[in-house]
Order: structure tokens, then sequence, then C-alpha cells
């Protein structure tokens, strides 16, 4: 299974680490996973290359993490964009895909 996990500092996105594999069919052939890895890709790319927004990215094997520096913006919308989507493929391959929002309360 594909885990998505997605931390908020009160209503900005700032992090996501998605891991695992969908197990929807054998290595090369899973269209789940292929959806997943593309729109993971777009999202990343997009923020660090196209909206050089400042951002800590972690890229090992199964697994990509990414924490943005600032919150909210632009890059925070795409992260958020990309929650809904991981949920919609949730929706459509149950037991392939699960997202988990983690909200945390900032101290003032």
């Amino acid at each position: 299974m594909i885990t998505a996990v997605f931390s908020s500092s009160g209503t900005d996105r700032r992090a996501f680490v998605i891991r695992g594999h969908a197990g929807f069919a054998d290595a090369g052939q899973d269209i789940v996973c292929a959806a997943v890895t593309s729109c993971v890709e777009l999202a990343v790319n997009t923020i660090t290359d196209i909206l050089c927004a400042p951002a800590k990215v972690r890229v090992e094997e199964n697994s990509v993490a990414l924490w943005l520096c600032e919150p909210g913006g632009e890059a925070g919308w795409l992260v958020e964009g990309l929650c809904r989507h991981l949920r919609l493929l949730e929706e459509q391959a149950p037991g392939c895909v699960r997202v988990v929002c983690i909200r945390t309360v900032s101290k003032n």
C-alpha cells in the first residue's frame, strides 16, 4: 500500500511523506503506482523548479518527502492539490492508497 502523510500548521499544508507500493499489479504494470508517482513528481518539480519555493526534498527508494520552508502561498496550494488528488486515488483504488492528514497547533 502507498501511504501519503500530509502535515499542516494551522490552515497551511507544510509537508508530505509518500512511501510504499500500491500492490495493484506486478512491478512495471501497476497503474496505481504510476499515477501516484506521476502526480508526486509533478508537484515536487513545480514547487522546486517552477515556483522556486524554498523547500527541502528527500528522495529515497520508494519514498519522497517534501517540507516547505515557508508556509502558504502557491506552493502550499500545490501541496493541498496533491493531497486532494491522492484522496481521489484512494477512493478509486481502495486498499492501494492511504492518505493521512495531520494538523499541528502552533504555539504563540
